[in-house]
């Protein structure tokens, strides 16, 4: 950054911290703390200050946005991160076929009451993009084969991840 770009930022810091404080609560939610929320808005300012062209509008109002959606990336980041037990299966199949399906990602009987119980409440396209997905098929040959998109593919599995672990709370509460 050039001197001009420096004292923007340094000149802006307080932005970071009233953003920061709208930002709190949703931080919090998700594990995210304070601090960690002000660092990623710095950066947010800096990438402002770095970009800013004058002839646009001002500063303060493109730097809040650009803090703003940097401490939204934070906090989706923070909110993909697994806090519960993926679905998990073990596969007899070489582990070196389809690497690309490894979003199961630990290993689990099939034989288990809980897999069965859950997977008889599943529709035929969701078992058969479980079946191919535990297959170790990509999330591309998944679509390619279903006859959907790769996308779909991908929130169809993030949906049924959800599921599993909201089938498993119960049982954990039980036991623990």
């Amino acid at each position: 950054m050039n001197e001009a770009q420096e004292a923007l930022v340094v000149e802006n810091q307080r932005l970071v911290y009233y953003v920061a404080h709208r930002f709190r609560r949703r931080a919090e939610a998700v594990g995210v703390e304070f601090d960690d929320l002000v660092a990623t808005g710095m950066i947010g300012l800096c990438k402002a200050a770095r970009v800013y062209d004058s002839s646009r509008s001002k500063f303060v109002t493109f730097a809040v946005r650009c803090i703003e959606n940097e401490m939204r990336m934070l906090l989706r980041k923070a909110r993909r991160i697994p806090q519960t037990t993926p679905i998990t299966m073990s596969r007899e199949r070489d582990e070196s076929d389809h690497r690309e399906s490894a979003w199961f990602r630990c290993e689990a009987d099939l034989s288990g009451v809980e897999w069965r119980d859950f997977s008889r409440r599943l529709s035929e396209r969701e078992q058969s993009l479980l079946a191919l997905a535990w297959a170790g098929y990509t999330q591309k040959d998944i679509a390619r084969r279903l006859g959907i998109s790769q996308s779909y593919v991908s929130r169809m599995l993030g949906r049924l991840e959800r599921r599993w672990n909201q089938s498993l709370q119960p049982m954990k509460r039980k036991g623990g």
